[in-house]
């Protein structure tokens, strides 16, 4: 969904309901091809990015609402590209018709080639051929539903469809209103995927009461005349639905329109559905009836449980009581033995203390004993040790006196020593005195 603020100033709306403020614009899309020249060097790759990032700005200042690769191979990139309005789609493909863009990587530039988008979207020609294989020879006759008269549109927003009494789902009456702009419907259906979700086995709500899964929705509307269908096919034909809010503002969505293959809206198609749902509904009520019962079963397993769950919290609750009061107990018991043990302990100590004061008596008249004795002792040691200190001093005096003497001897000693060599040398003087002149006697005779 798109704001469409400027779309209006370019391509004036059509209504399809003013009581419901919607209106048709034709869709703006666009076709752009770009020729890829012949890749000469190798490993040279093109970036479909990049392509689109130049287109963009070739553009200027016109913008895209979307541009897309549809298709990609070396020769060409197709691109689809959506605008705000047929008018600015017009000025882009003349602008962007025969317009070149350079890519780094390529010596050569890439061309451009735009057109108008050709819809898929079916003709006259594609219903009837269709139609005329099933055997319809004419188109307004034949049953309603396996005729040409149903379009199915999807895509269409839930919040643009709802009244105040749909509960926030699609109403039909309001479907009915908004598409009988193109001739006068004969019923209306709202597709509702959770039908088929429930043939699976899952029942769930449609709508976005209960689910956000689902913002928009699909619809078949019948026409009373082949003409109406026309006019419904030639009207949806390439158009986008818009929405103005109270405010001003305009939404813009895509919708998907296409004729009824299916014969969705056909008496049989109705009836098999009705038949299926009757179907489901028994099996529904088959389903809730089992799932209550489950419920309830599951509800008295629960209430079993919880009443064993109950006795048994009971039962710990008197176990944790009785495991409390013999705590309690042996405690009372620990704290009297503990007091036994403190009161033994005390007379020990007592007795200890008796003891040690004996101890310590006897101790201290046993020293005072070994004291006496030991100074006696200490007594006589120091006189002995007086007198034999007298001792050696005699014996120390008697050695100096010794010694004096024996230092006077050696005096002496020398002395005489001293004097006998004296007297030996004056005695060898005097006789070699007396040879000389002996000597000089016997010359002079």
């Amino acid at each position: 969904m798109i704001d469409c603020g400027s779309v209006m100033a370019d391509d004036a709306p059509s209504v399809l309901c003013e009581a419901r403020r919607l209106y048709l614009i034709p869709e703006a899309k666009m076709s752009l091809t770009v020729l890829i020249p012949e890749i000469k060097s190798f490993g040279v790759t093109i970036s479909n990015w990049e392509v689109m990032e130049k287109i963009k700005q070739a553009s200027k200042p016109d913008d895209f609402v979307s541009l897309r690769v549809t298709n990609s191979s070396r020769e060409m990139i197709h691109f689809e590209g959506e605008l705000l309005s047929v008018k600015v789609m017009r000025k882009l493909t003349l602008l962007l018709t025969g317009k070149t863009i350079k890519l780094s990587g390529f010596a050569e530039p890439l061309r451009i080639q735009a057109k108008p988008f050709l819809s898929d979207f079916p003709t006259k020609k594609d219903w009837e051929e269709y139609f005329q294989k099933q055997g319809l020879l004419s188109f307004d006759e034949g049953l309603p539903g396996e005729r040409p008269d149903t379009v199915r549109v999807r895509g269409l927003p839930i919040r643009w469809f709802t009244d105040s009494n749909s509960s926030g789902n699609p109403s039909k009456k309001v479907l009915t209103q908004v598409f009988s702009k193109f001739g006068t419907t004969r019923q209306v259906d709202i597709y509702d995927p959770s039908k088929h979700q429930q043939q699976r086995g899952a029942f769930t709500s449609f709508g976005p009461t209960t689910s956000n899964r689902y913002l928009n929705f699909e619809a078949y509307i019948q026409y009373m005349s082949y003409a109406g269908f026309c006019t419904a096919m030639g009207g949806l034909k390439g158009m986008k639905l818009m929405h103005k809010e109270s405010d001003g503002k305009s939404n813009v969505i895509s919708i998907t329109v296409e004729y009824d293959k299916g014969a969705y809206l056909s008496e049989r198609n109705i009836k098999q559905r009705k038949l299926e749902e009757e179907k489901m509904e028994t099996i529904r009520k088959e389903t809730e009836k089992k799932q209550e019962e489950e419920k309830k079963m599951e509800a008295a397993q629960k209430q079993a449980t919880q009443e064993l769950r109950d006795q048994l919290l009971q039962q710990k609750h008197l176990e944790r009581l009785e495991k409390k009061e013999q705590r309690k107990k042996d405690r009372l018991q620990q704290k009297q033995i503990e007091k036994e043990r403190k009161r033994q302990k005390l007379l020990v100590v007592a007795k200890l203390k008796v003891l040690a004061k004996q101890r310590r008596a006897e101790g201290q008249r046993l020293l005072r004993v070994l004291l006496a004795g030991a100074a006696e002792a200490k007594y006589q040691e120091e006189l002995v040790f007086k007198r034999a200190e007298e001792e050696r001093k005699q014996l120390e005096e008697e050695k100096k006196k010794q010694l004096e003497r024996a230092k006077a001897e050696q005096v002496l000693r020398d002395q005489l020593v001293l004097n006998v060599e004296q007297l030996e040398r004056r005695k060898q003087a005097i006789q070699t005195e007396l040879l000389l002149r002996h000597c000089s006697k016997q010359k002079h005779t």
